[in-house]
């Protein structure tokens, strides 16, 4: 799911988007803005049913995907686990009667809440990444006249995040992992 629609980058950029292909274009603007957030945070940002199997290290198993919702359900063998703490850091820590190297099968639900401040951040980030993909495709940074027709160019500019986009995104980034 992206972090930006089609609408919220019309809306964004008070230009109307024609149906065809300037809206897959503009959908591929959201699309890309959306990777270079998600790239950025390292997290997916948005709340998601995962399941995944991970290996019980020290009676802890840690989670792909935090910041963990909730947990739907732990098994290992085929059995339901009942007893264990979810950690503050998206670690869920067993009895410690399961021994070290097991597998256990998690169904959890990962992301920031859609009120939370930190997605919410994400999603202007990801708006104005969208409006500069969308409306300069080309990255051009300087323009003369029809007299003088001459732009330069650096595809990379229009990609990166400004400063006060990361500083934005800083809150939501990872630490604790590197992508």
């Amino acid at each position: 799911m992206s972090l930006v629609t089609v609408e919220e980058l019309a809306t964004f950029t008070q230009l109307l988007i024609p149906t065809g292909t300037p809206t897959v274009e503009a959908q591929a603007a959201c699309d890309r803005a959306t990777a270079l957030v998600r790239a950025y945070c390292r997290r997916n940002l948005t709340q998601e049913t995962r399941t995944e199997t991970v290996a019980v290290i020290r009676e802890a198993a840690e989670l792909s995907e935090t910041p963990v919702a909730s947990i739907t359900s732990v098994t290992i063998g085929g059995e339901a686990v009942t007893g264990y703490t979810l950690r503050a850091d998206g670690a869920l820590v067993f009895p410690t009667w399961y021994t070290q190297g097991t597998t256990a099968t998690v169904t959890y639900v990962a992301g920031f809440p859609a009120t939370d401040y930190r997605l919410e951040a994400a999603r202007a980030v990801a708006v104005r990444v969208a409006a500069r993909l969308w409306s300069n495709p080309d990255s051009r940074t300087t323009y003369t006249g029809p007299g003088e027709l001459s732009y330069s160019t650096g595809p990379e500019l229009v990609r990166l995040l400004t400063l006060d986009e990361r500083l934005m995104l800083d809150p939501a980034a990872r630490v604790d992992r590197v992508a």
